[in-house]
This record gives structure tokens, sequence and C-alpha cells, in this order.
């Protein structure tokens, strides 16, 4: 049971013989250490792929937008997206990884651990009580989510399918997914131990999205993170929960866009989104029970760890001080935003690098 082996995790799973041959006398400094560096390498990839997505964001051949997608919507200037996706989420951290002792490619999706056809299954249970509950919300206080969908000024059925074919499978969740699930959670689970890692990356996640309000944050995108996390931590694979991440997109363009597209079908599209929604969450039932389950497991072993606290908090504001000061430091020197979120993220990337040959481990060849 998932609740039960991550209520027992409390120690995180350390590097190699040899890292805790060095720093047995100092357990407290080892484990701080090694949480920092992975912050700080995580860090840095976020930083350098944002600062590479808009550096060449700017340039003028890159702002054309996509099947007629409005300049605010997500996938807009394709070409740049795409390189800071493929760059920054993708080549940079595989190329970090063997840097620091050798990490294939497919660490990136995960070592699936139940079938395919499970695993979306799971997902479509978990994108079922997402939907649900944006539609709750939706209905409690419209102003949570909807200035969200008007400022993509999505008023056409091209622009509405586009969004819902594209940019929820391929603009949106696969990215996400490679970065924060497979990428992220994939080293702090190993550094932080499952528990952690799984609620630093949900943190993460959430401020990335910052943008939307903290209201839609706190009520829909941070829940949303934390499910995710389950999905990848009981499967193994990024598979679950892109699943889950597009089709709860997906459906939240349908919901918000039918309305304005379509105008008197609105009601009716809402209402098959959440008959649907029901009918798979009622089939999945018993994966319900078990996520409750998984996150009640995750509670107590949050609970518990109070070192595991201490750790992570020291480690994260350390790394976000460290990001600040360098970006300060840059500011007289780099006038261009982007070149100096660019720099900033390679000069964390650096730091964690120093920190990796000097403790003189190369836990990376030892993920599960």
């Amino acid at each position: 049971m998932l609740s039960m082996q991550l209520a027992s995790c409390r120690d995180p799973p350390l590097a190699s013989a040899s890292d805790v041959a060095v720093s047995a006398e100092d357990p407290w400094t080892r484990d701080l250490v090694s949480r920092l560096e992975a912050l700080l390498e995580i860090g840095g990839t976020a930083l350098a792929a944002s600062g590479l997505f808009l550096a060449v964001k700017g340039l003028p051949q890159m702002n054309e937008s996509l099947l007629g997608l409005p300049p605010g919507f997500g996938a807009r200037d394709t070409g740049a997206f795409l390189c800071a996706v493929l760059v920054g989420i993708v080549l940079m951290p595989v190329f970090l990884r063997r840097l620091l002792g050798g990490w294939p490619a497919g660490q990136l999706l995960g070592r699936r651990r139940i079938s395919a056809s499970k695993a979306v299954g799971a997902g479509l249970v978990v994108a079922a009580a997402l939907t649900l509950w944006s539609q709750f919300l939706l209905w409690l206080a419209p102003e949570i989510l909807l200035p969200v969908w008007r400022s993509l000024g999505i008023t056409r059925a091209p622009q509405l399918w586009a969004a819902v074919l594209f940019a929820a499978p391929l603009a949106t969740a696969l990215p996400e997914e490679l970065f924060f699930r497979g990428y992220g959670q994939g080293i702090l689970a190993a550094r932080c131990g499952r528990a952690w890692g799984l609620l630093l990356v949900a943190s993460g996640f959430s401020l990335a999205h910052a943008g939307q309000g903290w209201s839609s944050v706190l009520l829909a995108i941070f829940p949303a993170a934390v499910a995710l996390g389950l999905l990848y931590d009981a499967t193994g694979s990024i598979l679950a929960p892109w699943v889950a991440h597009t089709a709860t997109n997906a459906a939240a363009f349908l919901s918000m866009g039918g309305a304005t597209v379509y105008p008197g079908s609105g009601t009716w599209i809402v209402a098959a989104l959440m008959a649907t929604s029901a009918a798979i969450l009622w089939g999945g039932r018993r994966q319900a029970r078990s996520g409750l389950a998984q996150l009640r497991g995750l509670g107590r072993a949050l609970g518990q760890d109070m070192r595991g606290f201490f750790l992570v908090a020291t480690a994260g504001m350390t790394s976000m001080a460290t990001a600040l000061f360098i970006y300060g430091l840059l500011a007289p020197l780099l006038p261009d935003h982007a070149t100096r979120v660019l720099v900033t993220g390679l000069v964390l990337w650096g730091l964690s690098l120093i920190i990796h040959h000097r403790r003189g481990a190369a836990w990376g060849a030892s993920f599960p």
C-alpha cells in the first residue's frame, strides 16, 4: 500500500556508500547540502528554460501565432515555445544529469510499474475528479477561474479546438509533466523522500501558475498538482499524470469556452462534461478510494517528519535567496530581463555542479 510506504519513508535515500562514509559524522549537514544541490539544479534548469523562451520569443521571426491563437494564449510564438521545451526541458536536464554521473533520457518518462491501460484509466479517474471540482468552483465563485479564460481571448471555434487538440496535450501537459514530475519529482523524491519531494514539486508547479491569481492557485492548481504527483508516485511514469493533465485542461477549455464560441450550447456542453466525469468517477471508484488512502498516507508522512520539514524549508529558502541575489547582481550588468533570467539559471547550475563535486557523490547513477 502506497500510503504505508509514504508513512515509512522518513529518511531520504542517500547518494552512495562513499558519500555516507565521508559525511557519517554530520548527517544533518550532509542531507541539507544534498537537498540544496538538487533544488539549485532544478531551479537553475527552470530559470534557464524560461530565459531561453523569453530570449527566443523576442526574435521577430518567432512572433507568429499558431492556428489563429490570440497573443495572450500559452501556445503563442510556437517556435520559441518548442525551442524552450526541447532545449530547456529535455536536453538541458539530460545533459546535466550526464555530467553528474549518468542519467538516460528515458528517465524523464519514468519507469512504469503498471500496464499502460491501467495508467490511462487512473489518469482519467483523476481528471474526472478534477473536472467536477473545477465545475463546482465555477458555479460557486466564477471570478476565480473565468478571468484566466478571458485573458486567452479565444472567441472562435478554430481557436477553441486548437486549444483542446494542441495546447492541452502538447503545449501544456507534456512539457509540464516532463519537467515537474519526470525531472523534478524524480530527483527530489530520491533526495528528500517521496512525501516531501511530491509536496515540493506541487508547490513549484503552483508557483509557476501564480499568474492565474492566488485564489486559483490555492483552490484549483495546488490540489491538481498534488493529485498529479500522487499519480506519478503510484504508477512510476508520466503517462498517467499526462493523461489526467491533458483531459483536465481540455475539459476546462470546453466548459469555459462553450458558451462563448457556441452561444446557446454552453449549458449542454457543461452538462455533458459533468455527466461524463461522474460516470468515469463512479466506474473508477475503487481507484478513487485508493487515491484518498494515498493522500492520507502523504499527510501522515509529512506530519511525522519534522526533520524533513526543517531540511526542506532551509534548502528551499536558501536556493530562492541565492537566485534572487544573483539576479540582483546581474541587473546593472545585463539590462535585458531574458538574459538575466537565463544567466541566473546557468549560475545556479554551476553552483549545483560545484556542490556535487565537493561532495564527491555520483548520485545520478543510483536513481531507482
